[in-house]
Protein backbone atom coordinates (compact mmCIF):
# COMPACT_ATOMS: atom_id res chain seq x y z
CA UNK A 1 0.00 0.00 0.00
CA UNK A 2 3.05 2.38 -0.26
CA UNK A 3 2.23 3.18 -3.56
CA UNK A 4 -0.97 5.15 -2.32
CA UNK A 5 0.71 7.90 -1.38
CA UNK A 6 2.06 8.18 -5.08
CA UNK A 7 -1.28 8.42 -6.86
CA UNK A 8 -2.92 10.93 -4.10
CA UNK A 9 -2.40 13.39 -6.15
CA UNK A 10 -4.30 11.77 -9.18
CA UNK A 11 -7.25 10.48 -6.95
CA UNK A 12 -7.35 14.72 -5.50
CA UNK A 13 -7.80 15.41 -9.28
CA UNK A 14 -10.36 13.06 -10.39
CA UNK A 15 -12.90 13.89 -6.79
CA UNK A 16 -12.20 17.81 -7.82
CA UNK A 17 -13.20 16.90 -11.48
CA UNK A 18 -15.91 15.29 -9.92
CA UNK A 19 -17.07 17.75 -7.76
CA UNK A 20 -16.60 20.39 -10.39
CA UNK A 21 -19.15 18.65 -12.76
CA UNK A 22 -21.85 18.87 -10.18
CA UNK A 23 -20.98 21.85 -8.23
CA UNK A 24 -20.29 23.86 -11.31
CA UNK A 25 -17.49 27.20 -9.60
CA UNK A 26 -15.60 29.02 -11.91
CA UNK A 27 -12.13 28.69 -9.36
CA UNK A 28 -12.57 24.61 -9.59
CA UNK A 29 -13.36 25.08 -13.71
CA UNK A 30 -10.01 27.22 -14.18
CA UNK A 31 -7.92 25.14 -11.84
CA UNK A 32 -9.15 21.86 -13.89
CA UNK A 33 -8.07 23.26 -17.14
CA UNK A 34 -4.37 24.89 -15.65
CA UNK A 35 -3.72 21.22 -14.02
CA UNK A 36 -4.85 19.49 -17.69
CA UNK A 37 -2.71 22.02 -19.54
CA UNK A 38 0.38 21.33 -17.06
CA UNK A 39 -0.55 17.50 -17.72
CA UNK A 40 -0.54 17.75 -21.50
CA UNK A 41 2.81 19.35 -21.17
CA UNK A 42 4.29 16.95 -18.80
CA UNK A 43 3.49 14.04 -20.93
CA UNK A 44 4.33 15.74 -24.23
CA UNK A 45 8.00 16.13 -22.70
CA UNK A 46 8.10 12.58 -21.24
CA UNK A 47 7.43 11.01 -24.95
CA UNK A 48 9.75 13.65 -26.65
CA UNK A 49 12.71 13.39 -24.72
CA UNK A 50 14.38 10.76 -23.60
CA UNK A 51 16.19 11.75 -20.55
CA UNK A 52 12.99 12.89 -19.16
CA UNK A 53 12.01 9.28 -19.73
CA UNK A 54 14.78 8.22 -18.04
CA UNK A 55 14.07 11.13 -15.33
CA UNK A 56 10.27 9.21 -15.14
CA UNK A 57 11.94 5.76 -15.13
CA UNK A 58 13.80 6.54 -11.64
CA UNK A 59 10.38 8.07 -10.26
CA UNK A 60 8.35 4.91 -10.63
CA UNK A 61 5.92 3.96 -8.12
CA UNK A 62 4.79 0.49 -7.41
CA UNK A 63 1.25 1.43 -8.10
CA UNK A 64 -1.16 -0.83 -10.27
CA UNK A 65 -0.41 -0.46 -14.25
CA UNK A 66 -4.35 0.10 -14.25
CA UNK A 67 -5.09 2.49 -11.94
CA UNK A 68 -3.92 5.78 -13.50
CA UNK A 69 -5.99 4.42 -16.61
CA UNK A 70 -9.08 3.78 -14.63
CA UNK A 71 -8.46 7.29 -13.15
CA UNK A 72 -7.96 9.43 -16.76
CA UNK A 73 -11.18 7.07 -17.60
CA UNK A 74 -12.97 8.14 -14.92
CA UNK A 75 -11.63 11.70 -15.55
CA UNK A 76 -12.66 11.54 -19.53
CA UNK A 77 -15.90 10.28 -19.17
CA UNK A 78 -17.46 12.78 -16.23
CA UNK A 79 -15.56 15.71 -18.08
CA UNK A 80 -17.96 14.28 -21.15
CA UNK A 81 -20.97 14.13 -19.16
CA UNK A 82 -20.40 17.56 -17.84
CA UNK A 83 -20.00 18.84 -21.87
CA UNK A 84 -16.57 19.80 -20.87
CA UNK A 85 -15.36 18.97 -24.79
CA UNK A 86 -12.14 20.68 -24.64
CA UNK A 87 -11.00 19.51 -21.10
CA UNK A 88 -12.18 15.83 -22.31
CA UNK A 89 -10.40 15.60 -24.89
CA UNK A 90 -7.32 17.06 -23.35
CA UNK A 91 -7.57 14.21 -20.50
CA UNK A 92 -8.11 11.60 -23.29
CA UNK A 93 -5.14 12.89 -25.46
CA UNK A 94 -3.23 12.65 -21.48
CA UNK A 95 -4.56 8.85 -21.07
CA UNK A 96 -3.54 8.40 -24.51
CA UNK A 97 0.23 9.93 -24.10
CA UNK A 98 0.21 7.74 -20.70
CA UNK A 99 -0.23 4.97 -22.15
CA UNK A 100 2.11 5.47 -24.72
CA UNK A 101 4.71 6.59 -22.05
CA UNK A 102 3.97 2.94 -20.15
CA UNK A 103 4.74 0.95 -22.99
CA UNK A 104 8.05 2.99 -23.64
CA UNK A 105 8.93 2.18 -20.15
CA UNK A 106 8.28 -1.16 -20.14
CA UNK A 107 11.70 -3.06 -20.94
CA UNK A 108 11.71 -5.21 -23.68
CA UNK A 109 13.01 -8.68 -24.14
CA UNK A 110 16.54 -8.67 -25.08
CA UNK A 111 17.00 -4.46 -24.70
CA UNK A 112 17.60 -2.69 -21.43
Amino acid sequence: MNWFKDVLVDLIVTIVIVTAIFVETTWMRWVIIGYTGIMLLAKVVVIAGDSALQLIRKTQTEAPDWLPHLLYAINTGVLLYGAWWYTAAGWAAIWLLSYIAQRKLKPTPGRQ
